[in-house]
């Protein structure tokens, strides 16, 4: 393969990791915001209960059992929103890796392409100039 296609080929699997590299970033903010939500969630429900516990009208009035029933759902569809975007998030991880890997691996197949290619041109270099010291006639001491 010549060096062209290989520089080529090495910009191609860079494109193809920073590719990989950005569709990851909106699953990680789709993460935390499943996160923040969950949090605030557990916020709500702690001060919540304290309402509850601090006024047992409330309680009778059925308050309660509405608010527990919607955190419940709430909280479950949080879970299984959290659970798919982690699954893709480490999917998309995955990919990433991967294309990390094929550029990586090019990078340096381009490097070692290279040095051989330096090695070569001086091997060369000196046999051209061994035989141009050999085809030279000899100097001779002027007496």
């Amino acid at each position: 393969m010549e060096m062209k296609d290989l520089r080529q080929l090495a910009t191609l699997t860079e494109l193809m990791f920073l590719k990989e590299a950005e569709q990851i970033r909106p699953l990680i903010a789709q993460e935390q915001g499943c996160r923040r939500r969950l949090a605030q969630l557990d916020k709500s429900a702690s001060e919540a209960d304290r309402h509850y516990a601090a006024d047992p009208r409330l309680r009778a009035s059925g308050a309660e059992i509405a608010w527990k029933s919607w955190e419940t759902g709430t909280r479950s569809r949080l879970n299984v929103e959290l659970a798919r975007v982690v699954a893709l998030r480490r999917h998309a991880t995955e990919r990433v890796q991967r294309a990390f890997g094929r550029d990586q691996s090019m990078q340096a197949l381009l490097q070692t392409t290279r040095q051989k290619a330096l090695r070569d041109h001086a091997r060369r270099q000196e046999a051209q100039l061994s035989e141009a010291a050999l085809l030279r006639p000899p100097r001779r001491n002027a007496p």
